[in-house]
């Protein structure tokens, strides 16, 4: 069964395994054996790991948008700062695109200070056994959600899922290889507990908010804003683990470019959507609505680039609250 990752070409996963619902926890006579000499162990290999250059990151567009749900005839423009980028974390993720909601985010971040030091590991924190890893921990989680932590002296890697067992998890992190010709990112050899799912995102994760977008917000231009679209220069699609776990996932079409719908609305009173799709390598957009997931496509759908001018004539620029307002007087979409 081959699966395409969103705007980032093909993947594949293997089937399901019939006789297998879960991965069991590795046990002592599964263990891998150590890497042939010569080959870096998988901490080794974190620690080599070399960011991607600004120079071949795309250009984050000029959007614009229209919704008719919304009567401020325009939208607040937002840029944010390209000098706050970092380029320490590689994000990996997978999803499913039918039936119930499954979901496994991997960040691996390179070097030191990332991870509690023994002394501040939370008692809810158990520890396992994953190798070569010097430390590895499974945090507990509510149900449903499943969390395993991995560090060593070259960095970290933290593995959280939705719908996955822990058990799944462990598979993967027993399974880390580095890839062979040395690039960021892993291999999982054990693809059993991927089965069922589609790669959604594979790259470095360069920044945490949005460097340049639009939003909608009532007439009083505080509380929760009614609708926005965001341009981000990561070629991971990160804001699925930022949102937490949407009620459900559809593939759908955004002028020719395949995208992820999501359905937040927990409350039947309160709908969220959010649309999300790459349009070039290394660019994610999404846009999202306090509405339905036809009034999130629609907005999706009308999304178009302009130039900057264009860009500052039909937007307002970032609104200062003369009273000084902190807290949550604002937020997005989604809440504080």
């Amino acid at each position: 069964e081959s699966a395409t990752s969103i705007g980032e070409g093909p993947a594949t996963t293997l089937p399901p395994d019939p006789a297998q619902t879960t991965i069991a926890s590795t046990s002592a006579s599964d263990t891998p054996s150590p890497a042939p000499p010569g080959r870096l162990t998988a901490p080794e290999a974190l620690a080599t790991w070399a960011p991607a250059a600004d120079a071949n990151e795309p250009m984050v567009p000029n959007l614009l948008a229209t919704t008719p749900l919304v009567d401020r005839a325009k939208p607040e423009r937002v840029e944010g700062d390209a000098s706050q980028r970092r380029y320490s974390t590689y994000t990996q993720s997978w999803i499913t695109t039918d039936g119930p909601t499954r979901f496994i985010d991997m960040q691996s971040t390179v070097g030191p200070g990332n991870f509690p030091l023994p002394g501040a590991i939370p008692p809810q924190w158990t520890p396992v056994e994953i190798l070569p890893w010097p430390t590895a921990y499974a945090p507990l989680m509510a149900d449903g959600y499943a969390s395993l932590d991995l560090a060593s002296a070259s960095g970290s890697v933290v593995i959280w899922a939705v719908g996955v067992p822990l058990d799944d998890l462990m598979a993967i992190a027993w399974s880390l290889t580095p890839r062979p010709d040395g690039a960021a990112g892993w291999e999982v050899t054990d693809a059993r507990a991927l089965s069922g799912l589609e790669l959604a995102g594979d790259g470095w994760l360069t920044s945490y908010g949005p460097e340049r977008g639009i939003s909608w917000w009532p007439a009083e231009h505080g509380g929760q804003a009614i609708a926005q679209v965001n341009a981000w220069t990561s070629s991971a699609l990160e804001q699925l683990s930022n949102h937490g776990a949407p009620m459900t996932v559809t593939i759908d079409d955004v002028n020719g470019h395949r995208a992820l719908v999501l359905d937040y609305s927990f409350d039947p009173g309160f709908p969220l959507a959010s649309v999300l799709w790459s349009t070039a390598p290394g660019l994610t957009i999404e846009a999202s609505i306090r509405g339905t997931l036809d009034d999130a496509l629609a907005l999706a759908r009308s999304v178009t680039e302009v130039d900057r001018t264009t860009w500052e004539s039909a937007t307002d620029p970032p609104y200062v609250d003369p009273l000084g307002h902190d807290g949550c007087w604002r937020s997005d979409v989604f809440g504080c």
